[in-house]
């Protein structure tokens, strides 16, 4: 993802970046397995049914869909939200 850029998609490596409180919450609430799940529930992720490149494609410009937007732009809300309140409880407190 890092060729995307951070303007797309934001990686964040465990031994080579630093984290602030923001990365790991953001992590936390809205990681790979619930924006996966986010994709598949938007028919945005790869399928059977496509091609191998088709695949790389849809995988390519779902970061630049505007359901890809949407959710950068809810989670950074949320994890304001969390941050404001000073204590993290957990995922499923907030859902």
């Amino acid at each position: 993802h890092r060729h995307l850029g951070v303007n797309v998609s934001k990686v964040r490596s465990i031994t080579m970046d630093t984290w602030t409180n923001s990365d790991v919450l953001a992590m936390l609430e809205g990681g790979n397995v619930q924006l996966n799940e986010f994709y598949s529930r938007h028919a945005l992720s790869p399928s059977s049914s496509l091609s191998e490149e088709d695949n790389r494609c849809v995988i390519k410009n779902r970061y630049r869909t505007n359901a890809a937007k949407f959710y950068r732009k809810n989670l950074a809300h949320h994890v304001l939200r969390i941050e404001k309140e000073g204590k993290y409880k957990g995922r499923e407190a907030y859902r």
